[in-house]
């Protein structure tokens, strides 16, 4: 019967993780080789313990040290990082600038272009009004005249 305390997927470092010295994984491959009979056995069993090098407990001066050294090299990848993304920034900034000017450049020649045609339009529309205007100065007077002249002969009639 298995124990649902112990799933059997997952492995034993993972449910009791325990490191052992190096005598004591001595100790335990020279005494289970014996029990078991196959070493093979033994060092996979072994290699879910894993090994402690260092006997002794970390000391808060040796997780000072650690953590100075974790914070300098953390701090060093986040000055690569901002000293990245100035660059990054300002090469997008003059790239900007360059198609800004570049868009500035082609509305301004858009605009003086249409700005000539409209210039031409109203040379002609000008143009076309001095035109009309001279014919409806010349009616104008030519109908004066005719009236003048209808009216001198009216005159010369009646007297």
């Amino acid at each position: 019967m298995v124990d649902s305390a112990f799933p059997i997927d997952v492995p034993v470092s993972e449910v009791f993780p325990v490191s052992l010295s190096e005598r004591s994984r001595s100790a335990l491959y020279l005494g289970l080789s014996g029990v078991v009979g196959n070493e093979e056995a033994v060092e996979e069993m072994l290699s879910y313990f894993p090994a402690r090098d260092v006997e002794e407990s970390v000391t808060k001066e040796h997780l000072r040290a650690e953590f100075t050294v974790f914070r300098a090299e953390v701090q060093a990848e986040f000055a690569a990082v901002r000293s990245d993304m100035a660059s990054e920034f300002a090469a997008v900034r003059g790239e900007m600038a360059s198609e800004f000017a570049a868009v500035r450049a082609e509305i301004r020649q858009e605009l003086q272009a249409e700005i000539g045609a409209v210039d031409a339009k109203l040379d002609g529309l000008s143009a076309e009004m001095h035109a009309g205007f001279r014919r409806q100065m010349a009616w104008s007077l030519s109908s004066m005249m005719a009236t003048c002249t209808v009216l001198l002969a009216a005159f010369a009639l009646l007297t």
